[in-house]
């Protein structure tokens, strides 16, 4: 099983420690040219393994400007694909998402 990603843009506290952080952690920084926002990938196909998680999401925090989330994309491929949605707070709070699950919850309301 593997598992790709992608994050949504963000802003932390400081480029530099957080470039370091993430070459550490096999993570490449794409920083936007108009805001200083980023975005993270993963070097090569791999994204983490699943026992760092938790581990990655709060050391992910720490570098996180007040009041920021940064939501990390997966999609794990074997007999079916599944997709989440990591996210994690600027206070370390985490939550995790199943996209199928939300994509069914938006056609309940188009629904009603």
């Amino acid at each position: 099983m593997e598992t790709y990603c992608i994050s949504n843009e963000f802003n932390v506290i400081d480029i530099e420690s957080f470039t370091l952080w993430a070459k550490h952690r096999n993570l490449e920084v794409k920083i936007s040219p108009t805001d200083d926002s980023v975005v993270i990938l993963p070097i090569g196909e791999y994204w983490h393994a699943k026992d760092e998680e938790a581990f990655l999401l709060q050391e992910l925090s720490a570098h996180l400007e007040d009041s920021q989330v940064a939501i990390l994309y997966t999609a794990e491929m074997d007999a079916s694909t599944m997709g989440h949605a990591l996210l994690v707070n600027s206070k370390g709070e985490t939550r995790k998402v199943s996209l199928i699950e939300a994509a069914e919850q938006m056609r309940i309301q188009l629904q009603h």
